[in-house]
């Protein structure tokens, strides 16, 4: 936890004291997240703003990567879906026709300038789910005839 503050810090050859000094953030703050109390993903923008001037690096560089869709929740073509954050990447979960869908879509999706396409990959696999769907229909109705 806090890998990446911790390296930054380290990288930045100032003490706590110093980055807290030169911040305004309270030394307790700079101290717990050093040492794993609390997490760098749970500060205010404002506090990781602050520290990453200081420091010297990004703002999303001090971040540690987390599954930003993990329990977002949407709806598509009358179909709720869930993102869900499993083994590394993120799931899409949905029932359809009473089948529970599980999609892996092998995506990452931990980079916030991608927000705005999350809805849209949804839809992508929410659809080529159906369209699979309709052709193995199609394909049963052939065999059957």
């Amino acid at each position: 936890m806090n890998d990446n503050f911790i390296a930054a810090v380290k990288k930045s050859n100032k003490s706590q004291y110093k980055i807290a000094k030169e911040s305004g953030v309270p030394f307790s703050t700079i101290n717990a997240l050093f040492n794993g109390k609390q997490s760098v993903n749970n500060c205010a923008t404002a506090t990781i703003l602050r520290l990453s001037v200081v420091i010297g690096e990004n703002f999303l560089s001090l971040l540690d990567p987390y599954p930003l869709l993990d329990n977002t929740c949407g709806e598509y073509e009358g179909i709720k879906y869930t993102w869900k954050y499993c083994d590394g990447s993120m799931q899409l979960l949905f029932d359809y026709r009473g089948e529970h869908v599980v999609i892996n879509t092998g995506l990452q999706l931990n980079i916030p300038a991608k927000q705005s396409e999350y809805a849209t990959i949804a839809e992508w696999n929410i659809d080529r789910y159906l369209r699979n769907k309709r052709f193995e229909a199609y394909a049963k109705e052939l065999a059957d005839a």
